[in-house]
């Protein structure tokens, strides 16, 4: 039994981290469960599970391998490849939100690495996503649930809001290709049709097994974009959730089975934490001196501990000023893993291919978050 346990905590450390800390702060704030309850927010949990689940059934379908044979057919080097497979992520966050962009394309990368025989380059790809993600959904209100939440919060002018992100995006976008093309580049192998395991999803054996999972196709991508569509909140996530659930129920119920349950658990234990630290009364004195003080700081240093959602919305009452809390929770998506949940993302699938490795992963994500994070605060000394 303790083995079990152990394995279990070692193979969930973020989601244990998160649920003791949801725990210890219920404890001490003294929350009832109502209002547990009531301090999730179901849309989040609701839209990642439908994301999650849509994804996989593409995944199922071939439309990754599809889409990475093309992509590899124009790639002449994995510095072309690279370059791709970063930036993408990059302009796509800006539109349909870092953790959307980051459940479409890790798992894209993933695959295009795969048949090009460069597996090697997967943990370092996988990181510089992750950051790239975090990096383009600054640049829009929708790009994040953080600007968005501040954008309403503040009545922001659309024009002000793009003027005071924009110099921070264009630094960002300048690293990230220096970074991308500054890695020794080689030749890309020729794609030859797949022999064995993806580490996805297992290939169906039989003609009848691939017409079945083409069939399924058109079902998978009206559920993405039906996903997509509440994602820009043009579609109410209470109609969406039951279609997506219903339609995988009835015709592929083995897409549910690739759904990251513990990451929907560790997102869950944060809202908790969130809302609890907000009820206690030394921490809110703690804040709001703080914010008074050095907002761009505190709000950036409370991104790293607790992440950058729950920080806009704990420090949002504590401030006139929007821009000094949207700049320091925004580059403080940066830095450790928690920082931005998106981050916890890139992390679980990249966990869910074959030979992967925590440390891998862990050692350029924190190389890269720390020299990119230098880089925008040295700019933001430099510009306010």
């Amino acid at each position: 039994m303790f083995d079990r346990i152990t394995s279990f905590v070692r193979q969930q450390l973020m989601l244990c981290i998160a649920l003791a800390a949801a725990a210890v702060t219920t404890t001490i704030a003294g929350t009832g469960p109502s209002e547990v309850a009531q301090s999730i927010d179901y849309r989040v949990l609701a839209l990642l599970l439908c994301l999650m689940t849509s994804v996989a059934g593409l995944v199922g379908c071939g439309v990754l391998d599809r889409m990475a044979r093309q992509l590899l057919g124009r790639a002449r080097s994995t510095r072309t490849l690279r370059l791709a497979l970063v930036l993408l992520p990059f302009f796509c966050s800006m539109l349909v939100t870092n953790d959307v962009a980051l459940l479409i394309f890790v798992p894209f990368a993933i695959t295009s690495l795969r048949m090009a025989g460069r597996q090697d380059e997967l943990a370092h790809l996988a990181a510089c996503q992750a950051v790239s993600a975090n990096l383009g959904s600054m640049v829009t209100p929708i790009g994040n649930p953080q600007n968005l939440f501040l954008y309403l919060r503040f009545g922001i002018d659309p024009i002000e809001f793009f003027l005071a992100i924009a110099p921070y995006a264009l630094l960002s976008l300048v690293l990230l290709v220096t970074l991308c093309v500054a890695r020794r580049s080689q030749a890309v192998e020729k794609y030859v049709a797949p022999s064995g395991a993806t580490g996805a999803e297992p290939k169906p054996s039989s003609a009848e097994g691939n017409e079945s999972r083409r069939c399924l196709l058109p079902m998978h991508l009206a559920l993405f974009s039906l996903s997509i569509l509440t994602a820009l909140r043009a579609v109410p996530w209470q109609l969406t959730l039951p279609m997506v659930l219903l339609a995988v129920l009835a015709l592929d119920r083995h897409a549910l089975s690739k759904v990251d349950w513990a990451l929907l658990g560790t997102f869950a234990c944060f809202f908790v934490f969130s809302h609890n630290m907000a009820r206690i009364e030394a921490v809110t004195l703690v804040l709001g001196s703080a914010m008074g003080t050095a907002p761009f700081l505190t709000s950036l240093g409370a991104s790293q501990v607790i992440s950058n959602v729950p920080a806009a919305m704990l420090l949002s009452g504590f401030v006139q000023s929007w821009r000094p809390l949207l700049l320091g929770v925004d580059l403080g998506g940066l830095g450790t893993p928690v920082a931005s949940l998106a981050s916890l993302i890139a992390f679980r699938i990249y966990r869910m291919s074959p030979h992967s490795s925590a440390r891998r992963f862990m050692l350029p994500f924190a190389a890269l978050n720390v020299a990119l994070l230098a880089c925008l605060c040295l700019l933001y000394l430099a510009i306010g």
